[in-house]
């Protein structure tokens, strides 16, 4: 029960939840120590070398990520990932350890051995587990899973706040570090004990990345600085998150700032103990007896609240940041779009800052730091996502950009800015604050300006990817962020592709699709060039797009020029062309914007012997809503086709008193058991059928006719009845071809909540069948591949309209055909099967 639980709410595999706890497991356990360790040296150095430092710390930890980045591109050449993640512990524990020793003794030595360990050692441990963890998983598995593991991190930070929180009654501050220390050590054993590393997809590449991945992942990263300097919109995106990274440590430096100046008016209103006390005595701060050798019985007060207020903080942060990210963040990008979606981050920020200006305190800064947080999140999703306007094999070389140097930089920046505040201007306390509320102002202004233009940068890339000599699933791409709210196009951009002779089918039909979407009706005439398109698909897409654009019947009554234009186009393509279901579809559509001029089309080809037109036209019929198409349709009643009879019923369901007749002609077919009668009543019973007519629909969904349960799974599929599901997702992954886009249509015509459904089921059961295809094989590269198994994963593909792996595969399956039919190629082509 439980299991089923997460499943439904998670959308996570059986064969994937050992590698998700796994993944889980490690980031829970680097998050609750980074929370409780990080937040303990903070209050220790704010208390010890006091907060006007802590720009030097925020400089230093950049400084030494920086360090840290350079000195494990070059171990990950000779050491493997998982040892070196052992070795990493083992050492970041042991600095840990050793910084203990100087924490009264020697205060600097104490800071600067634990900020080796965390900036040195620690912030590469994280890069490496989120390597780890991404080689756990393929592309497809990790849209699923990672927003489940993402979790961990947010219930890392409320577990690191309570355990601060709570242990603070037994422990001094300092002895958080050995709590650091020992759950750092469980990496270890989790890594050590857990057998699902087996288990995961081999992480195939295509030649190019596999022979990219053989050079410095520090040189990887300046090839990405080459790459931004040539896009805007990389630029725009390049400066904004290192804006974002100067506002959080800014941020946290006001906020932390905040919590101790209302510490210390606590504090200067209690009368302290001044005795002196032994380091190895137990540490009491109920303000009894407190003694000290370095620090008096103040200091250790101090310590101890902004400790426990930091912790307690925390636990608020990251429990909201929790609920947003599960509860919204994915409706307010969907919503908003990539950009508005950003520019939520500064705009609630801005409003904050405003607060903080007028009066800063506390409530004030711990609000802001609140805000900034939870939409930072959003601000993280939104830009990650905007790497898709990107072609693939570069996206690795931006990500290690920005998180390896833009934001080190960021905090060298703050560093600066602050040097001028301090030693060159020489401003403290409130002029201090102002200032640094000021900046922060003014970096949260420039963030919403610089926005507004990277949308136009976002829009003008995603045109550019669609114009330039960009692979197949790279222009895919960018016609579906067009489509995405957010984006201030003109439809010429898109029909300029849709006329142009030799375009790819499946860009054509992908325009199509967003010119359904953006529901357009003056882009008719333009989509009737696309009727004369020598590919069934692309004419079908068309007639689709036609019919989906809901306000072309009251456009074409403005325009009879267009609406002559558009009748005569689709009757022409109704008489001369060949295909049955073009045919159908035409007079589907006919029926949709003509009521009048129609008729005698319609009653003509009615009456003729193709029983497919013949349906079609009893179908059209039900746009009328005119009681006196009754005599022209009830004849069919008693047609010898059941599909033909099933039609007049569906037809003349809209007139109720009719139901009687048609119930009695509906009985008759499901009394049948001939397999074309019970499909065409499952076709009926998909329309009126009612909650009686359900039993009879499950029934038939259980048949072993593939095209029984199919028919009998769309019909309870427009009830909304959860039964479908499966069997749909069944039919679109393992179905033929046309069985497969058939029902991938229908389902976009049933309600959201369903459809939804149905989506997260089918990249669950593809990720599923992918891994079973792949678990045994002993191959590093797509092209190592064999023929079969390539044709078998780009059908999974094709299921969930993965563009940039069937790109790959199609590419490898045309090099596999000319090695084939050449010997000599197979020496020459690097995507030839190796031997």
């Amino acid at each position: 029960m439980i299991a089923g639980f997460l499943h439904r709410i998670t959308n996570v595999g059986h064969k994937e939840w050992p590698r998700v706890i796994l993944a889980w497991s490690l980031q829970l356990i680097l998050r609750t120590g980074f929370v409780i360790g990080w937040t303990v040296t903070l209050a220790m150095f704010i208390n010890r070398i006091g907060i006007e430092a802590m720009p030097y710390l925020l400089v230093l930890n950049a400084v030494l990520v920086i360090v840290g980045s350079m000195i494990y591109s070059n171990l990950l050449k000779v050491i493997k990932r998982p040892i070196l993640i052992i070795y990493t512990t083992l050492l970041s524990g042991s600095l840990l350890l050793l910084s203990t020793l100087f924490v009264y003794q020697n205060p600097i030595a104490f800071f600067g051995v634990i900020l080796i360990a965390q900036s040195v050692f620690l912030s590469q441990l994280n890069i490496l587990i989120s390597l780890f963890i991404e080689d756990l998983f393929s592309p497809l598995e990790s849209e699923r899973t990672f927003p489940v593991i993402a979790s961990s991190e947010n219930l890392g930070g409320v577990i690191g706040g309570l355990i601060l929180t709570t242990g603070l009654e037994f422990l001094p501050s300092y002895k958080f570090i050995y709590v650091w220390m020992l759950i750092l050590t469980l990496v270890i054993p989790t890594i050590l004990t857990s057998q699902v590393y087996k288990q995961k997809i081999p992480s195939l590449k295509s030649p190019e990345e596999h022979d990219s991945l053989k050079g410095s992942p520090f040189m990887t990263m300046f090839k990405g600085a080459k790459k931004i300097r040539k896009i805007p919109f990389l630029q725009g995106i390049a400066l904004l998150v290192m804006l974002q990274f100067m506002m959080a440590n800014f941020m946290e430096f006001q906020y932390t700032k905040a919590i101790q100046s209302t510490i210390e008016e606590q504090a200067n209103q209690i009368t302290f103990d001044s005795q002196s006390y032994a380091p190895g005595t137990d540490l009491d701060v109920s303000l009894v007896n407190l003694q000290a050798v370095d620090l008096n019985a103040k200091e250790a007060y101090l310590e101890h609240e902004l400790t426990k207020d930091l912790g307690v903080l925390q636990i608020i942060i990251s429990s909201g940041s929790f609920l947003v990210q599960i509860l919204l963040a994915s409706r307010i990008i969907s919503g908003l779009g990539i950009i508005g979606s950003m520019i939520l981050s500064p705009l609630v920020t801005l409003l904050h800052l405003f607060g903080m200006v007028w009066n800063f305190n506390f409530f004030t800064a711990a609000t802001g730091r609140s805000s900034f947080e939870i939409t930072g999140g959003i601000f993280r999703n939104a830009y990650h996502s905007s790497y898709y306007a990107l072609p693939e094999k570069i996206r690795s070389q931006i990500k290690e950009f920005m998180e390896g140097f833009i934001k080190p930089l960021g905090a060298i920046l703050v560093f600066g800015l602050f040097f001028l505040i301090q030693s060159i201007f020489h401003l403290k306390g409130t002029e201090e604050i102002m200032a640094i509320n000021g900046l922060m102002i003014g970096l949260a202004l420039f963030m919403l300006f610089r926005l507004l233009f990277l949308k136009k940068n976002y829009t003008q890339l995603c045109h550019h990817n669609l114009e330039g000599e960009r692979d197949l699933a790279t222009r895919i791409g960018a016609i579906e962020i067009l489509s995405q709210k957010g984006h201030e196009i003109k439809e010429k951009a898109l029909i300029k592709h849709l006329k142009r002779i030799g375009e790819h089918e499946r860009i054509k039909i992908k325009i199509l699709e967003t010119l359904a979407r953006r529901q357009n009706p003056e882009v008719v005439t333009d989509i009737l060039d696309c009727l004369k398109h020598e590919t069934e698909d692309v004419t079908l897409s068309a007639l689709g797009t036609l019919h989906q654009l809901k306000t072309l019947k009251s456009y074409l009554k403005k325009h009879v020029f267009t609406r002559y234009r558009t009748l005569e186009t689709v009757k022409h393509l109704f008489h001369n062309n060949p295909s049955k279901k073009i045919r159908a579809s035409c007079i589907t559509f006919l029926a949709k914007i003509d009521h009048g001029d129609l008729i005698p089309f319609i009653l003509n080809e009615m009456n003729k012997d193709d029983e497919q037109i013949q349906s079609a036209c009893i179908k059209a019929c039900r746009e009328f809503n005119d009681s006196n198409i009754i005599p022209y349709i009830k004849p069919y009643l008693n047609h010898p086709n059941d599909y033909v009879r099933a039609e007049a019923i569906r037809t003349l369901w809209q007139f109720e008193f009719l139901h009687p007749t048609l119930l009695h002609y509906l009985h008759q077919m499901k009394q049948k058991e001939q397999k074309n009668t019970i499909l065409a009543s499952l076709m009926i019973l998909g329309d009126i059928g009612g909650r009686n007519d359900l039993p009879y629909l499950i029934q038939n969904l259980a048949s072993q006719d593939r095209d029984i349960q199919r028919k009998a799974a769309k019909a309870l599929a427009k009830h909304n009845h959860p039964a479908c599901i499966p069997h749909l997702v069944e039919l679109i992954l393992h179905g033929d071809t046309f069985i497969s886009k058939k029902i991938k249509k229908f389902v976009q015509t049933l309600s959201p909540t369903l459809a939804g459904r149905i989506g997260k089921l089918l990249h669950l059961r593809a990720s599923e069948y992918i891994h079973d295809l792949l678990i045994h094989l002993d191959a590093h590269i797509i092209a190592e591949l064999d023929h079969n198994t390539l044709e078998k994963l780009k059908k999974a593909y094709e299921a969930i309209e993965e563009h940039e792996e069937i790109e790959k595969i199609e590419t490898i399956l045309k090099h596999q055909q000319k090695a084939t039919r050449s010997p000599a190629f197979i020496t020459q082509n690097p995507y030839a099967v190796s031997a």
